[in-house]
């Protein structure tokens, strides 16, 4: 550095001191300290520096320097809270994060924990289910009795043709008999009504079968069996039940991918299971509403959406030559499609073309994204479903990898088929012309590709349209996030898994014979794979399709009959968790732990959850905690159990379950919400199953008194006789009445029955040989009706074997007419 540079730089720093006199001491000081940092620096790099630094520019630079080192600290915790913020969503923590993390909790945590509440509210449930299930067999019953009693009350001769009729059928030919009408079948037919209710009550099933199906019965399963049982129109019930069903198939599907994309291109029946969703009555709706009027203001316009150049090319001079009659044209004929692009009509021709294309596009989709609010419940809560279980699946998917599996399902299969097939949802009218039809075909691939966040390839025919697709893009993102903005089906549609218990109204389906015995065929063979294989033996539905056993056979005529088939509940005593045998035990074990891990110290180095339970077991023995020791030994006991279910592996230390755990710590404040939406469900339903009991014990009181003014007038008439009636066994065994015998032949002509009635509608039947009585029995009229209606065709007393019907027959005509 040069004497003048020197004497300059000596001279600014006495000229900055005289300015800064006035200035505080901290001012001073700090100016100090630059110029000493100053002349450091200067020193070091005094080879290198030709001109003098002002202190202005060195503050500047050491303020720059230390901004850029202030980002790259704030970078680095930003990224260490991402990794531990990802880890906490995933519960990746170990056990020494996860009780750090109830300690810095424990003054928010004041154990308040609604566990404990929701068991024993789950008890009282229970208990009134049992209660309200043995009142509904309590009416039942009485109906049955009333309904039986007045149609006894018919003619002797009706019973006896009754008899006849049944005679000859047995009479037939095989060749004639051959098939089996069950409707008339009661066994059968309440079997029948329980299956279908399983079905649609526990869409577990139905998810499973979804997968196991072959490719020829995919049909069948969607467009038949998920219509019968849940119907076209809404229903909260069924829709929920519905809902229930694409999410435990759509679990399954995710779990079974490798990549988000891998969800479009499955070759599974969950995309037909939305198609068919979709095409019901509020999807086809929403449909007409939204595309109608755009579809009617292309129709008025002679639109033209050719972008292929050579195409352009060969129509503008074929009309060309037309125009000029018998002059040809100066235009090349034979050109290729680059030629043909460069061309100023063709070109100009194409501009126009985009322009009108774009305004159409525009056009649907300010359509489709200002209906947004209108798009059916369902569709949203399915594509709010995807999203988290790919999220869940893939949590280092970027967020456009994840819209873009939520715009297939949303636009590709729903919006897109009524663009590409107006006419099967009615838009439009018989008047779309075939131009129309054409135009729809790129509008539809500009839409599909603006939902899919994508665009053209540079050489496509509609790569003109990408600025635009590029423009709309953050505008369909913002669609996406709203349109997955919805409650849970619980809240949405108040309904939840206690509906079933207070449901007053038994269901509904309009199913043909043969549609009954498909499903029967289809359930049969595949059960050993959509039972829960925890429980087999007690499975419900392995109970009823071994009740039911062969698939009956029906000829076309009564295969193609439709029934209402009421489904009834069977297994109303049970609950989610015996067909999940383990989830109560599981969820207790979960909050033992935490509970444990609350009451002793982190102690440092590597722990594992066995470890921590040992101590734990030692703490309670030295500080005498009797609670503390109750629940180690309750979770070691329900360790035992859940291994035995599958439910937790001692192999990996229990890395599943500890994952649950960390997830129940980290989302304390969310569960707390569940746990109270949760008790409020099941107070909601404790009351609405109380109301329902006060209702049943009223009706019966109705249905007894019904019921005894049914007995009077059905026997008004009858009185009662005090000498009995005698009958030969031959006279019974001819009658009918008789079907089997244990009597010894020699004895047989000697036998004689007499059948008093010394009560109205009961009767004593008392067997005599050679005078000598051998053997009475009791008989009740009601009994003998309950039985008939149950088919229940026979009934074995000391020695003989009567027939039901023919009992009765003999006991209206000479004891009852």
């Amino acid at each position: 550095m040069s004497d003048d540079e020197k004497h300059s730089s000596a001279s600014s720093d006495d000229e900055v001191s005289n300015d800064n006199v006035s200035d505080d001491e901290g001012e001073r000081e700090e100016k100090s300290e630059v110029s000493e940092q100053k002349k450091a620096f200067l020193a070091v790099a005094q080879r290198d520096l030709a001109v003098s630094v002002p202190d202005d520019v060195w503050r500047a630079e050491r303020k720059c320097l230390l901004m850029l080192l202030e980002a790259r600290m704030l970078l680095r915790e930003m990224v260490e809270y991402k990794l531990k913020a990802q880890r906490m969503a995933s519960g990746n923590l170990t056990v020494a994060e996860i009780m750090h993390l109830l300690k810095l909790n424990s003054d928010q945590d004041d154990d308040a924990d609604f566990l404990n509440e929701i068991q024993e509210l789950k008890k009282q449930l229970m208990k009134e289910v049992r209660r309200n299930h043995g009142l509904e067999r309590d009416l039942q019953k009485l109906d049955t009795k009333i309904a039986l009693l007045i149609a006894n009350r018919t003619s002797i001769q009706e019973i006896d043709r009754q008899l006849r009729k049944k005679k000859k059928q047995d009479e037939l030919p095989q060749e004639q008999s051959g098939t089996d009408d069950f409707s008339h079948d009661k066994k059968k037919m309440e079997l029948y009504s329980n299956l279908f209710y399983c079905l649609q009550a526990e869409p577990r099933y139905l998810a499973k079968l979804a997968f196991v199906l072959p490719q020829e019965q995919t049909q069948f399963f969607t467009e038949t069996l998920l219509l019968t049982l849940y119907g076209d129109a809404f229903s909260p019930r069924e829709e929920y039940l519905i809902l229930q069903l694409f999410k435990f198939a759509m679990e399954h599907e995710v779990a079974n991918i490798k990549s988000p994309q891998d969800l479009q291109a499955a070759e599974s029946v969950v995309p037909k299971l939305l198609l068919t969703y979709n095409e019901r009555k509020q999807g086809v709706e929403y449909l007409k509403n939204t595309l109608t009027s755009v579809m009617k203001e292309m129709m008025m316009q002679e639109y033209n959406f050719e972008l292929k150049p050579l195409n352009i090319y060969q129509k503008f001079l074929n009309d060309q030559e037309a125009r000029q009659k018998d002059k040809k044209s100066k235009m090349k004929r034979d050109v290729t499609e680059e030629e043909a692009a460069k061309d100023p009509n063709v070109a100009q021709i194409m501009t126009q073309r985009v322009k009108e294309l774009q305004g159409i596009c525009q056009l649907f989709l300010n359509k489709i994204l200002g209906t947004m609010t209108s798009v059916p419940y369902g569709l949203r809560n399915i594509a709010r479903q995807i999203r988290q279980l790919l999220m869940d699946r893939f949590p280092k998917a970027k967020p456009d990898e994840i819209w873009n599996v939520v715009g297939y399902f949303t636009y590709y299969r729903f919006i897109n088929p009524a663009l590409v097939q107006p006419d099967k949802y009615d838009i439009g009218g018989r008047d779309l012309s075939l131009a129309t039809r054409k135009n729809l075909v790129p509008v539809s691939k500009v839409l599909q590709t603006l939902f899919r966040l994508s665009t053209f390839p540079e050489k496509d025919e509609l790569a003109p349209l990408n600025p635009w697709l590029a423009s709309q893009k953050r505008a369909v993102v913002e669609y996406f996030a709203d349109l997955v903005a919805v409650q849970p089906p619980e809240d949405y549609l108040q309904v939840n898994q206690y509906m079933e218990l207070t449901q007053r109204s038994k269901p509904i389906v309009l199913i043909s014979m043969k549609e009954i015995t498909d499903t029967h065929q289809i359930i049969k063979k595949h059960l050993h794979q959509i039972i829960f294989k925890a429980s087999k033996a007690d499975d419900p539905l392995q109970i009823l399709i071994n009740e039911l056993g062969d698939v009956p056979r029906l000829s076309q005529e009564q295969g193609a009959r439709e029934m209402q088939l009421q489904l009834e509940n069977r297994f109303k005593g049970q609950f989610e968790e015996e067909t999940k045998p383990g989830a109560h035990s599981y969820a207790e074990t979960k909050e033992l732990i935490i509970q444990v891990f609350k009451q002793i110290p982190v102690k440092p180095g590597q722990h594992t959850l066995v470890s921590i339970l040992q101590d734990a077991a030692e703490t309670a023995k030295a500080e005498g905690n009797k609670d503390l020791g109750k629940s180690v030994q309750k979770i070691m006991k329900n360790f035992t159990k859940l291994e035995e279910l599958g439910l937790i592996n001692a192999k990996d230390n229990y890395a599943g379950l500890l994952k649950d755990v960390a997830l129940e710590v980290t989302n304390r404040a969310e569960r707390r919400e569940q746990q109270a939406k949760e008790i409020t469900r099941l107070q909601a339903t404790l009351k609405n199953l109380k109301k329902h009991q006060d209702l049943m014990i009223d009706n019966i009181a109705e249905f007894e008194k019904y019921l005894d003014t049914c007995r009077k007038n059905s026997l008004a008439r009858v009185k009662v006789k005090s000498k009995p009636e005698k009958f030969a066994y031959k006279d019974l065994q001819k009658r009918g009445v008789i079907i089997d015998s244990e009597v010894p032949e020699l004895s047989r002509g000697k036998t004689k029955f007499f059948i008093s009635m010394p009560d109205v509608g009961h009767f004593d039947i008392e067997a005599k040989i050679a005078g000598m009585s051998v053997g009475s029995v009791k008989l009740d009229l009601e009994d003998l009706l309950e039985k008939k209606e149950s088919n229940v065709n026979s009934i074995e007393l000391d020695q003989i074997v009567l027939n039901v019907p023919a009992t009765i027959f003999l006991i209206n005509k000479y004891f009852l007419s």
